[in-house]
């Protein structure tokens, strides 16, 4: 199987779980409902934070911890500004072979791209600036 069919097939995967890793995620923080303000997206920032590094005291490998923190972003990310989720298969690309966002705020806004494994990233490595909820609510499709 060629290098991209095997990166559609995990991208497919990943939407086809962002639902049920969303409810994961909901009943591992002991949340019923999540409302994406931005005090909760904050919190849930530190909560990745502090388990990301030893998630296995969550019965979680890595991997799955990350999933859950990425099906959250997107949901929460999607509630304040629309959008939808597409393999980058664009091979000069910075985001070559991840799910990244596009066709938010409508279409007439001049959007790029957005990669959460990027944000993801950042934040195990303690570069990601600012908090995650400026990047994530920014309420676009109320600005449209």
């Amino acid at each position: 199987m060629s290098e991209i069919n095997e990166l559609r097939i995990k991208h497919q995967n990943l939407k086809d779980n962002l639902e049920s890793n969303v409810k994961s995620f909901c009943k591992l923080l002991g949340f019923e409902i999540l409302s994406f303000r931005d005090n909760e997206i904050d919190n849930i920032q530190l909560f990745y934070l502090n388990n990301f590094k030893d998630s296995q005291k969550l019965n979680l490998s890595i991997t799955e911890l990350r999933e859950l923190f990425f099906a959250y972003c997107f949901k929460a990310f999607i509630n304040s500004n629309g959008g939808d989720l597409i393999l980058d298969n664009r091979k000069r690309s910075i985001s070559y072979g991840k799910s990244i966002i596009v066709d938010y705020s409508g279409s007439d806004y001049p959007w790029v791209g957005i990669s959460i494994d990027a944000w993801i990233k950042r934040n195990e490595e303690g570069r990601f600036k600012g908090k995650l909820s400026e990047a994530i609510n920014r309420n676009l499709i109320k600005q449209n």
